[in-house]
């Protein structure tokens, strides 16, 4: 069997990765293509084309963009065409992605969408323009396969978050410290050049203010170190740079995290934190047109609370971040989020995972 795998970001690669790792496992024979970056790559993905620093947000940069997405819709359609696959999986990247549909059904390619874009929260009008375009989706969150059926679409399957087969349950130990017993705090500024840019600065000024802790930001896979490095110009003396996500976060006392995958991943790592977004002013107007959800974290949008303190926009300044961090230190308030944590790790499945996942993948 082949199978070509489309991802356009670094959580995507991701993704992909343990994806790839799960459909290995259940067949060894099987041959995997596709648009990933480094993760899929380390899987044993035949990786047709690097996605690098693809990570393109919000709708100014889309559309400024247009020429090149043009392009690359060209050049992935070709890699398709030359691999032949038996069907071909999609993982988020909406725009993009939905393009592809469109040419795989055209083409004859089944199509499985892999823990597709966030319908729910922008444009929900879209899931009706796709779903006759997808044969099998594969949801992630607990919430979104009642999502899909409410809307008429039964051809959904949820069986848990991929994320728990490879963050274990934290059951026993505290945080560590670095070799002078600081508290770590982790700074994870996204994988996107452009939020990096608007937000890291603002993280790198706290970390310049509170001297008794060891801040330590992490540069995600496909970001460029060197470039990375160069955003933190004159703060170098005031945090480190990592690029092991996961290594960072299993020592982290708290952390500070830009909107993402990568908060439900603090989460399970039970990393108390502070979630935050900044976008520019045009995207940023038109996302409070069009987004109709209460909150941006998952960890939030999960549990239908609020859980983790949320900053966005001008509500991101070095003074709340400092605050929401004090507050973490509090121990009621740290203690009753940790209990969430796990509450939303039990909503997010149990075993197999991974293996069902493939399973309906290898059999449709």
């Amino acid at each position: 069997m082949r199978i070509f795998i489309i991802s356009g970001e670094a959580s995507g690669d991701h993704l992909g990765s343990i994806l790839a790792d799960a459909l290995y496992l259940k067949d060894p024979s099987i041959e995997l293509a596709g648009w990933g970056g480094p993760s899929m790559r380390q899987s044993g993905v035949q990786i047709y084309h690097d996605i690098g620093d693809h990570g393109i947000m919000g709708y100014w940069e889309v559309l400024r963009h247009v020429v090149s997405i043009k392009g690359g819709l060209e050049k992935c359609r070709t890699h398709i065409a030359a691999f032949d696959p038996d069907k071909v999986v999609l993982i988020d990247y909406g725009g993009f992605n939905t393009q592809m549909a469109k040419w795989c059904k055209n083409e004859g390619f089944p199509v499985v969408y892999f823990n597709p874009p966030k319908y729910w929260a922008s444009r929900p009008w879209r899931l009706k323009n796709i779903q006759k375009l997808i044969d099998r989706f594969i949801v992630t969150l607990p919430f979104e396969k009642s999502y899909y059926e409410n809307c008429g679409i039964q051809h959904v399957s949820y069986f848990g978050h991929p994320l728990l087969e490879k963050i274990p349950e934290k059951t026993t130990g505290k945080p560590g410290k670095d070799e002078k017993g600081k508290p770590i705090v982790a700074l994870l500024p996204g994988s996107r050049k452009p939020e990096i840019i608007r937000i890291l600065p603002t993280m790198a000024l706290i970390a310049g203010k509170l001297k008794n802790y060891r801040f330590i930001a992490s540069c995600a896979p496909g970001i460029d170190y060197n470039w990375f490095n160069s955003i933190l110009t004159g703060h170098d003396d005031q945090l480190d740079i990592t690029t092991d996500t996961y290594g960072l976060l299993s020592q982290a006392s708290y952390a500070v995290i830009a909107s993402g995958t990568a908060s439900l991943e603090a989460a399970l790592f039970q990393v108390p934190h502070v979630v935050v977004y900044r976008l520019n002013w045009l995207n940023y107007l038109l996302a409070r047109l069009l987004i109709k959800v209460k909150y941006i974290s998952l960890v939030n949008l999960i549990l239908d609370k609020k859980v983790v303190t949320e900053l966005i926009q001008r509500e991101m300044t070095t003074s709340n971040l400092l605050a929401s961090l004090e507050s973490l230190q509090d121990p009621k308030i740290e203690k009753q989020m940790l209990a969430d944590f796990m509450l939303m790790r039990q909503l997010l499945g149990k075993k197999n995972i991974m293996q069902n996942i493939s399973d309906a993948i290898i059999k449709l």
